[in-house]
């Protein structure tokens, strides 16, 4: 939905949201950080960790995020106006903002950021 989207902004057409789910997202590149800190130390938990950034956000949200990185704006259609508030996370074991990790984290709004970059360049 992201990339897809990403696209879409780039080539100025209409970006298409099917339905305003909340969601929890979570880079890769901050999954790999995770990674590589595990597997570097010693200590690495005894739960599930749970990858997110403890933020959970409706997809329209990221369609406004993704709909300001440039100085121009396109359209959104909307398939499915109905909005989805279930998210299965746990309160606890979240890796994100409030965590005591020494694991900097790119977040949300820099992953659209950065892809949107590496998409732009490629474009070209």
């Amino acid at each position: 939905m992201i990339r897809g989207n990403i696209e879409k902004y780039i080539r100025k057409e209409p970006m298409t949201l099917f339905s305003n789910r909340l969601m929890d997202f979570f880079y890769i590149e901050d999954l790999c950080h995770l990674v590589e800190y595990f597997l570097k130390t010693p200590f690495f938990p005894t739960k599930v960790v749970n990858c997110s950034y403890g933020t959970h956000v409706h997809l329209n949200e990221v369609i406004q995020i993704i709909n300001t990185l440039s100085d121009y704006r396109v359209p959104v259609i909307f398939g499915n106006d109905d909005s989805i508030n279930n998210i299965n996370t746990m309160l606890t074991d979240y890796i994100g903002k409030d965590s005591n990790l020494p694991v900097t984290l790119i977040g949300l709004e820099n992953a659209i950021v950065k892809m949107y970059n590496e998409l732009l360049i490629r474009e070209n």
